[in-house]
């Protein structure tokens, strides 16, 4: 099997992005002295209501919202996957594909 580097990076992040599909969550009849509570914490932590109200039921479930833990888990993801040339498999240049990722 003969994979190039571009239909490799193209299967990494086809895998990534249906693992780790973010789903969407719309709260109604919210009280309104939580809703400036959360708006006021947001403010003074210079953050968007969104990311305040993530953070907030992260801490509230004891969980974490980490970018150091989900690039840990896409590095893992990443090197689970091998790129093959010829009949040898090669390494994947890690370091390369997150730069070219962040570029994006």
């Amino acid at each position: 099997m003969h994979y190039s580097q571009e239909r490799f990076k193209e299967q990494i992040e086809n895998t990534f992005l249906e693992r780790n599909a973010m789903p969407s969550l719309q709260v109604r009849e919210l009280p309104v002295n939580i809703y400036h509570r959360l708006q006021k914490r947001a403010k003074a932590e210079h953050r968007s209501l969104a990311q305040e109200a993530i953070i907030t039921l992260a801490r509230g479930m004891e969980t974490t919202v980490s970018h150091k833990d989900r690039r840990r888990k896409l590095l893992r993801t990443i090197a689970e996957q091998t790129c093959f040339v010829g009949e040898k498999m090669a390494p994947v240049d890690l370091v390369q594909l997150i730069r070219e990722d962040r570029e994006r």
